[in-house]
């Protein structure tokens, strides 16, 4: 009988315990969180616009 493996579901890289691959798995999540916070980022400051008149 051959050891039960877990597959990552995005790559299909193995892996012998639950704990490994979750570890494995925090890359891809680290990975869209910052994707996210730059578009997040982007969107905002393409959308505030500060106008200064140093005229009297």
């Amino acid at each position: 009988m051959c050891p039960k493996t877990l597959e990552c579901s995005i790559c299909g890289l193995e892996f012998a315990i639950g704990q490994a691959l979750s570890g494995y798995m925090r890359r891809y999540r680290a990975s869209n969180i910052n994707e996210n916070n730059m578009n997040n980022f982007n969107n905002t400051m393409s959308c505030s616009v500060i106008v200064l008149s140093l005229d009297y």
